[in-house]
């Protein structure tokens, strides 16, 4: 029923931009466009002597304001990174990052959850690193780290330069 009703609401939203003057159709694509970021992210798992052991490299589109997933699935863990750019009233953009995590070791059915969240205040197109299990080198903490290199770029640029 509600999925009727979603998509009776799809199809009144578009008809309503039907009815738009070509002007205002096209004010409205800009503010969309203007508010567009492609979001790269470069994810590792990093042992603690600094090597790679796994990449994943993936581009995503967002707006302003909307979260994007990233899932990263293996055997024993488990790790979702949402990141969500908003952009300031100076260009700039805040990208807040949350990171959880569940761990479980061979043969223990008890996960080990962590989660964290951060306020990055960034200029678009330079790359930031986003740590969900936080940086240690400790004997007692797990033998690798997960690093995510992210780059959020307006999507004219991104369009511009190829990354999209």
């Amino acid at each position: 029923m509600t999925k009727k009703i979603f998509f009776v609401f799809l199809i009144l939203v578009f008809l309503s931009i039907l009815s738009l003057p070509a002007d205002e159709i096209s004010d409205l694509l800009k503010l969309l466009d203007n508010n567009a970021y492609s979001v790269h992210v470069i994810a590792r798992v990093i042992q603690q002597n600094d090597v790679s052991v796994w990449d994943m490299e993936i581009t995503k589109l967002t707006i302003s304001g909307k979260t994007i997933t990233v899932r990263l699935n293996g055997d024993n863990l488990r790790a979702t990174a949402e990141l969500t750019p908003y952009k300031q009233s100076d260009n700039s953009i805040l990208l807040v990052a949350q990171g959880q995590v569940w761990i479980t070791s061979p043969g223990d059915q008890n996960a080990k959850y962590s989660s964290t969240i951060q306020s990055l205040p960034i200029r678009a197109g330079d790359k930031v690193y986003f740590y969900p299990l936080g940086v240690s080198k400790k004997e007692k903490e797990p033998p690798f780290s997960i690093e995510l290199e992210i780059q959020v770029t307006p999507y004219e640029v991104a369009v511009q330069k190829g990354k999209q």
